[in-house]
């Protein structure tokens, strides 16, 4: 088991999009991705290497736009001469809007730095927003990595409940579809909200989390790989972005601000 580690950078009001880029940057070069190429003003771009097969280079394009929304987008290759990618994933907007909204209220940047998950969550006010690439740790023995990239990202969404309920990969994938407007999912049951009466009282949670492929739209079901025991769902009806679940000696950091359930990662 890996421990997560948890850093935090303040970008300081008013909020400007160099300020927001450059805090993002950070953030994710300190959650263990490196800068690969920056071509305009507006836009960042970020690469980890994953593996040494042929797909084993994500690409992770971030656009920050005036308004200071974010656009992270999903690249299996990226050519720094034109400036472009190929089979690029659903763009996961958000409506963070950090600048139209909130100029005048800080930035909290949480990175995250494991092997399954490096990114970051942004964090104004009751808004949240994540970034960054999941791999999970157990890899379908059907997923082809010579020919299709395992990593996902993450719907950067702001409602803080589910950043980490919907995931991406790439339009290239062994789904049998072009359309990458739609998303992998966790396997989970609403029954995991408030405390358990039978565990006296404590807030139950469970690792090894299953990544599913949707039943909707025709698309083949089942699973598309599962976590290590260092990441987490559990009920946390009561619990807020940051919180700690402990059991034992063992403790997880929730990422979401509660949820049915919230997603966390281990931390110690």
């Amino acid at each position: 088991m890996t421990l997560a580690v948890l850093t935090q950078t303040i970008v300081s009001a008013p909020i400007t999009v160099s300020k927001l880029q450059t805090g993002i940057q950070t953030a994710l070069t300190t959650a263990g991705l490196s800068a690969y190429s920056v071509y305009n003003t507006n836009y960042q771009t970020f690469y980890y290497q994953y593996n040494t097969s042929a797909k084993g280079t994500a690409y992770l394009n971030i656009q920050v736009d005036g308004n200071g929304y974010i656009h992270p987008t999903l690249y299996d290759s990226w050519s720094t001469s034109a400036n472009t990618g190929t089979n690029a994933s659903y763009l996961a907007n958000t409506s963070f809007a950090s600048i139209v909204n909130n100029p005048n209220t800080q930035i909290v940047i949480t990175s995250i730095n494991h092997p399954e998950f490096r990114g970051c969550l942004l964090t104004q006010g009751s808004s949240q927003t994540v970034i960054g690439l999941f791999r999970p740790a157990n890899i379908p023995t059907w997923w082809n990595e010579a020919t299709y990239l395992y990593a996902f990202i993450p719907l950067s969404s702001a409602n803080p409940t589910n950043g980490f309920g919907y995931f991406y990969p790439c339009s290239a994938n062994p789904f049998n579809t072009s359309n990458n407007n739609w998303s992998l999912n966790f396997m989970t049951s609403s029954a995991f909200s408030n405390y358990n009466p039978n565990n006296g009282n404590n807030y139950d949670l469970i690792t090894g989390l299953v990544l599913c492929q949707p039943t909707g739209g025709g698309y083949i079901a089942g699973s598309a790989g599962t976590t290590s025991n260092d990441l987490a769902l559990g009920a946390a009806s009561s619990k807020n972005l940051l919180d700690v679940w402990t059991i034992g000696s063992t403790q997880y950091t929730l990422l979401t601000q509660g949820g049915s359930p919230a997603f966390g990662i281990r931390t110690a």
